[in-house]
């Protein structure tokens, strides 16, 4: 079974490790590493999660991807990994790991993207 006609490609970026500290004790940024992956991207209806305060139902979406995917870790201090489709960059609020089933012979993940917005 081919998902091909279903699936984009988007871009991945991570962060390749935490922040480092300069000589002067500013932050320095990590750099991000970026790769094409294949993935399903849906928007998210009003009823199927509950979003960050200041967040509408237009600023997230729904990724399915076989790609493992990163979300904050803060004990680690890396930052989550970013999708770019269509011109719009996302920040992965949460994955969920989805196991091979009969409906779904695929193992994969799904995600929460959420739109990152201008500072």
């Amino acid at each position: 079974m081919s998902l091909a006609p279903f699936t984009a490609k988007v871009i991945l970026s991570r962060v390749d490790g935490p922040a480092a500290r300069g000589n002067d004790g500013r932050a320095i940024p990590p750099t991000r590493t970026e790769s094409t992956i294949s993935a399903t991207i849906q928007p998210v209806r009003n009823r199927m999660v509950i979003l960050p305060e200041g967040y509408s139902s237009s600023d997230a979406r729904r990724m399915f991807s076989r790609t493992e995917l990163r979300t904050v870790d803060q004990y680690n201090e890396t930052g989550a990994d970013r999708i770019t489709v269509g011109g719009e960059t996302f920040q992965v609020q949460s994955v969920k790991p989805r196991p091979a089933r009969t409906l779904s012979p695929l193992r994969h993940t799904e995600s929460l993207l959420l739109k990152l917005r201008k500072r």
